[in-house]
């Protein structure tokens, strides 16, 4: 089983459980795991997003384009 577990200063936030013979792929990560982390997670810690940085390790999930092109999306909602 995987579990992916994030903090911050001001809380902690629900793991999320990846199941069993799951392929996380770029797809899977931001669909599953950090879209709801920034979107859902986060935005009830803070309300202004420019508080937040997401720092994860180098695994092909986390630097894929599609990744990478989402945090762009994200940073550059109007706030």
């Amino acid at each position: 089983m995987m579990v992916v577990g994030a903090m911050s200063g001001g809380d902690l936030l629900p793991l999320t459980q990846v199941p069993p013979k799951v392929k996380v792929n770029a797809q899977y990560y931001m669909d599953k795991v950090l879209r709801p982390l920034l979107e859902e997670g986060f935005a009830q810690l803070y309300e202004d997003s420019a508080k937040v940085f997401v720092h994860h390790h180098a695994t092909k999930s986390h630097t894929a384009g599609l990744t990478e092109q989402y945090a762009k999306d994200i940073q550059a909602r109007p706030k």
